[in-house]
C-alpha cells in the first residue's frame, strides 16, 4: 500500500517534467552545457552528463517559445547527436556511440540590396570556420554547409546577417544599408580604412569648443585650433572672406585647401557655424590619392548636424559689431597755414627759412 501511494505521487512528477514545464530561450551561437542551465532555472530539473557531452563546445542557435522539456530535449539529441533519458526531475544525458552525421550539402542563393540590386562582391562564410566565398556578378554564391551552421552575410556599407541552415536549399538575402555618414569607408588595395585614417596627417577639430566663440562664419571658426592651418583676414572686416592655407607657402599662384561638406564639394563660408558636426583637416599630400589634385593644397571634411527624432529644439544666436574711430584728428585744409608749419619745421631742423 505504501509503495502504490509513492508511485501514484511519482507518475504525476514526471509528467509534469515532459509536459507541463514550458522552456522559453532565443540565444545565437551558444554552447550545450550554458542550454542545460537555462533549462534548470526554468523547469527546476538537474542534468546528468559526463565529460563527453561537458566537452562538447558546439554553439548553436536556439529559439524556444513556451515548448515542452521533451521537446527541446529532442532538438537538443538531433542538433548533438545525444541519447536522454528523463525521470522524474532529473536529465541524463549521454553521447551516442554512432550518432548520425549532419549531411553537407551545396547551399546556392542570391544576395541584395535594399533596392531590390544585386550585390556583387559580399562575402558569405560559415561561422567559425574558414569555409567562405563571395557572390558573383549578380550576387549570386554557392557554398558547403550542413543544417545548423549559421551563415554571416556581410558587405562594405551594409550591415551583416546571419542566417541558421535548415531544409532549404536555396535562400534568398537582403542586405540593408547601414549609417556610415560620418565614419565613410574607402577600399584600397590591402584592406579598407576610414576618410580621415587613409591620410597620414589628419587633425579633428574640437567642434564644442567652437559654441564658446563668437563666430561670423565657418572659416573663422578654424583659426587657431589646429596646428597647420593659417587663417589670415586682408582687413577686419567681420564680413571680410578669410584665406585659409595648410603647410605654409603654396605656390606662386596660391592654393587654397579642397573643402568637402557631406561628401560634397562646397564653400566653407556658406555653411552656419551652429550647423558643424565634426571637421577634420587632412594636411598631407597622401590625400590626393583620395580626391585627386585639387587636394593636394590639403583638405577640410566637414559633417553637418542631421535632424534627430524627438521634441523640436530652435536656437538663436546673434552676433554685433561696431566699427568706430578711436582718434579723432582736426586736419589742416588751409594750403596757407600747411606751408607755414613745414617751414616753421624746416626752420627749426636747419636753421634756415
Amino acid at each position: 500500500m505504501i509503495l502504490w501511494a509513492f508511485n501514484f505521487f511519482a507518475l504525476p512528477l514526471q509528467a509534469n517534467v515532459r509536459n507541463l514545464a514550458t522552456i522559453s530561450m532565443q540565444q545565437n551561437q551558444v554552447e550545450l552545457v550554458s542550454i542545460f542551465e537555462q533549462i534548470e532555472q526554468q523547469a527546476h530539473v538537474s542534468f546528468i552528463y559526463n565529460n563527453e557531452v561537458k566537452d562538447l563546445k558546439r554553439k548553436i542557435n536556439v529559439n524556444y517559445r513556451n515548448r515542452s522539456v521533451e521537446s527541446v530535449m529532442g532538438h537538443l539529441a538531433e542538433s548533438y547527436g545525444l541519447g536522454y533519458n528523463i525521470q522524474n526531475s532529473n536529465i541524463t544525458v549521454y553521447l551516442n556511440e554512432t550518432p548520425k552525421p549532419s549531411a553537407q550539402r551545396t547551399i546556392n542563393g542570391t544576395v541584395k540590396d535594399d533596392m531590390d540590386q544585386p550585390l556583387m562582391g559580399a562575402n558569405v562564410r560559415v561561422m567559425g570556420s574558414t569555409n567562405g566565398v563571395i557572390t558573383d556578378f549578380d550576387g549570386n554564391f554557392l557554398i558547403q554547409a550542413t543544417n545548423g551552421d549559421v551563415l554571416e552575410f556581410s558587405y562594405i556599407g551594409m550591415q551583416t546577417q546571419t542566417y541558421t541552415v535548415q531544409d532549404q536549399d536555396s535562400i534568398s538575402i537582403i542586405l540593408e544599408s547601414g549609417n556610415q555618414e560620418l565614419n565613410e569607408v574607402v577600399v584600397i588595395g590591402y584592406g579598407e580604412k576610414t576618410m580621415e585614417s587613409l591620410s597620414a596627417a589628419v587633425s579633428k577639430v574640437d567642434v564644442s569648443a567652437l559654441g564658446e566663440r563668437p563666430l561670423s562664419n565657418a572659416a573663422v571658426a578654424l583659426q587657431g585650433v589646429t596646428p597647420g592651418l593659417t587663417i589670415t583676414r586682408s582687413n577686419g572686416r567681420p564680413t571680410d572672406t578669410p584665406n585659409i592655407n595648410i603647410r605654409g607657402f603654396t605656390s606662386i599662384n596660391g592654393g587654397e585647401p579642397l573643402i568637402i561638406i557631406d561628401g560634397v564639394e562646397g564653400d566653407i563660408n556658406d555653411i552656419n557655424p551652429s550647423d558643424i558636426e565634426n571637421i577634420s583637416v587632412l594636411k598631407d599630400a597622401g590625400a590626393a590619392a583620395i580626391y585627386g589634385a585639387r587636394a593636394s593644397f590639403g583638405v577640410v571634411l566637414i559633417t553637418t548636424k542631421q535632424a534627430k527624432q524627438g521634441d523640436l529644439t530652435v536656437s538663436f544666436e546673434a552676433t554685433t559689431a561696431i566699427n568706430q574711430v578711436t582718434t579723432n584728428t582736426d586736419f589742416v585744409t588751409d594750403p596757407y597755414e600747411a606751408i607755414q608749419i613745414a617751414d616753421s619745421f624746416f626752420q627749426a631742423s636747419s636753421g634756415a627759412s
